[in-house]
């Protein structure tokens, strides 16, 4: 008989399209063959396919919470802090009903803040999954640095996605945490054609502050490129501010906002892109990389958590500071040295047997679940 996992989670993809949380989707695609696995997160009113949830999950528990935005649209006021509040202990009643109807083996939690919390006082063997944005955002006040290490110490075991996180839990907590990668499979079913000669950029994730698209336009505008597209897929709070930032810029013919897509579609503009930018203020390591990867796509990366790293690995990324200016021209040398792009891509080869989302699912089972089964 398979064992039985909880995953807790603010970030699971309701269909095909939706972006937060997809590598989750495609590690427990994998999963599902060594347990049985129920999720549990928040229902954001985004349509739901339950024919693609079947295929990774055995069951998922979106529940209503009175809010239907994202965490990170929300600012640190009164109405925002009471529908985090909500979303926890909504979260934990719905928590409390699996537990007494499921034999369940493991909660995992997926991101320290709100997942942590939901699972704190669960007598289960428990394991998070410290994923960036909840230690990098909540490690910024003696206050939420004292709830982060509660929430830690409860844990039997720590996972990271990145080396710069696990050694900044090291530093802040005094937490040994062990690497699991976030990825996901893309395979570019759609067939896309590239008719005109340009430099063909790409952004795809979530149109937040964090992911820095704002930066990107405004270094497009200050380098002063003639013959370029971007191309932004993704959506989110900050969609109208940039939108308004192309028109200021008048670069409405050369900047399109595509929406959410599926895997294929992303898949398909990432084969006619010379380069994905990952402009981001905060990062530990993004999942976009891994998926550029298998697409042979450079990319032009700010130099926050593993991405420098890898860039130096692998060959096959050129990383800024982060600012603007630096952005600006890295974009005018790539525009007039066309040839990097290859040899760049040349190198993209060896990044993509590096992770997977079939062995880090077996290296799951073997460190956290086979030892239960025995």
């Amino acid at each position: 008989m398979k064992p039985s996992i909880v995953v807790i989670t603010h970030c699971f993809p309701a269909n095909s399209k939706d972006l937060p949380g997809n590598f989750l989707y495609d590690f427990f695609l994998e999963l599902k063959k060594f347990c049985e696995i129920i999720v549990i997160t928040p229902d954001y009113g985004i349509e739901k396919d339950f024919e693609f949830l079947k295929k990774a999950t055995d069951k998922v528990v979106f529940y209503d919470w009175g809010d239907k935005r994202r965490l990170a649209e929300f600012k640190t006021c009164f109405k925002d802090i009471k529908s985090i509040i909500s979303m926890i202990k909504n979260g934990k009643n719905e928590l409390k009903k699996v537990l007494k109807t499921e034999k369940v083996s493991l909660v995992l939690s997926s991101w320290a803040i709100p997942a942590g919390i939901i699972s704190y006082r669960i007598k289960k063997r428990k394991i998070l999954w410290a994923l960036g944005s909840d230690i990098n955002n909540f490690s910024k006040s003696f206050i939420n640095l004292f709830l982060l290490k509660n929430i830690l110490s409860n844990q039997d075991n720590l996972l990271t996605n990145s080396y710069q996180l696990k050694k900044k839990i090291s530093k802040l907590f005094g937490f040994n945490s062990q690497i699991l990668t976030t990825t996901r499979i893309l395979e570019p079913k759609t067939k896309l054609n590239r008719t005109e000669d340009y430099l063909s950029l790409l952004f795809v994730g979530r149109i937040e502050n964090v992911k820095g698209l704002d930066i990107l336009i405004n270094a497009l505008h200050y380098a002063h490129i003639e013959n370029f597209t971007l191309k932004v897929i993704g959506d989110g709070s900050l969609r109208s501010y940039c939108y308004n930032l192309v028109n200021e810029y008048n670069l409405q013919s050369k900047i399109h906002f595509l929406g959410n897509m599926n895997g294929d579609d992303v898949a398909a503009h990432m084969v006619i892109s010379d380069y994905l930018i990952i402009p981001s203020r905060s990062e530990s390591m993004p999942v976009v990389f891994w998926e550029a990867m298998q697409m042979s796509l450079p990319v032009i990366a700010s130099n926050c958590g593993d991405l420098a790293f890898y860039a130096e690995k692998f060959d096959t990324c050129r990383i800024f500071d982060g600012s603007v200016r630096d952005l600006s021209e890295i974009l005018n040398f790539i525009y007039h040295f066309p040839l990097l792009r290859e040899q760049l891509s040349k190198n993209t080869s060896k990044a993509v047997s590096f992770v997977n989302p079939a062995h880090n699912a077996e290296k799951f089972y073997k460190n956290y679940l086979m030892p239960i089964t025995e």
